[in-house]
């Protein structure tokens, strides 16, 4: 059954994002749909998830058993691994690096939520417990102040979860130096203007490879401005904003970035990273007047 209320055409030529225009939600018994759509929006598709997540998983499988010519009730169940059973078969997923930059350029929750579990899946007690614990540890291992980190579910979605710029500006700051994975990390995020969820954004600024974070009255930014020339120094910029009206802010918070940028074009010090943090909570002052934190290190 499907209820649309409060639907309309407008006259626009211009669609961009059609979920930001056209709202739609399922709530196990009803579709309900509303929104303004511009007339550029036809033919535009909006995908609404109809099935709990364990639901889904069930007539997922069931789904691609019946096309392999499978038969019986797409019924399952969830319980405690026999001792005793074989395996009949084993997948195995893309490589770490392939899941993480599409998290990381497409924003999916649930890669980050999976990789997040993953780290505390092969241990025994409780999965979650255990995946939080890796992240604090591997935090404090690299000198990163966990002060004030508080990790919920692992994804992008919690309203618990809580972490200061200058935390994830560390963060980035170690990851960056770590000949390990840093360019496997710096490749998954966003470039600017280019991909991802940062395509339509910050187009006049190169070298700019950053992650958008999105909440109800939250957006965030963070990642890196590579040097292009030795007249550059590499920045990881990190702003973070909480407001009722944070959505008004995405103009000053990138105007911000381009102020960043401005500053880190100066020739640098011979060996220098810098890092510059920024925090908002509404007050009423504009963001660029809320500055908390400019710092350099070798």
């Amino acid at each position: 059954m499907s209820n649309i209320n409060n639907l309309s055409i407008s006259s626009g030529n211009k669609c961009g994002n059609i979920a930001r225009v056209l709202k739609a939600h399922w709530d196990g018994a009803t579709l309900h749909i509303g929104g303004r759509i511009p007339t550029a929006c036809e033919n535009q598709a909006l995908y609404v998830n109809m099935l709990a997540p364990k639901d889904f998983a069930c007539e997922s499988f069931a789904g691609q058993w019946q096309k392999m010519g499978g038969e019986g009730a797409s019924v399952c169940l969830e319980n405690e691994t026999p001792q005793d059973t074989n395996t009949v078969a084993e997948h195995f997923s893309a490589p770490l690096s392939d899941a993480i930059r599409t998290m990381n350029k497409q924003s999916d929750n649930l890669f980050a939520r999976s990789i997040f579990l993953t780290l505390g899946a092969n241990q025994a007690g409780d999965t979650v417990e255990n995946a939080r614990a890796a992240v604090m540890n591997s935090f404090k291992q690299s000198g990163i102040d966990t002060q004030g980190l508080v990790i919920e579910n692992g994804s992008g979605l919690s309203r618990e979860e809580r972490v200061t710029a200058r935390t994830l500006g560390t963060m980035l700051y170690r990851a960056y130096f770590n000949d390990l994975f840093n360019e496997q990390f710096i490749d998954s995020l966003p470039i600017a203007g280019y991909d991802g969820t940062l395509r339509r954004r910050l187009r006049d600024v190169g070298g700019l490879r950053m992650k958008t974070g999105t909440l109800k009255d939250v957006r965030a930014l963070a990642g890196f401005r590579l040097p292009e020339s030795i007249h550059q120094t590499p920045l990881a910029i990190v702003v973070l904003i909480n407001s009722p009206k944070s959505g008004a802010y995405l103009g000053d918070m990138d105007d911000l970035i381009r102020s960043l940028v401005a500053l880190g074009n100066k020739t640098p010090e011979p060996d220098t990273f810098s890092f510059s943090l920024y925090e908002h909570q509404y007050s009423g002052d504009p963001l660029h007047k809320k500055r908390i934190s400019e710092s350099k290190g070798k």
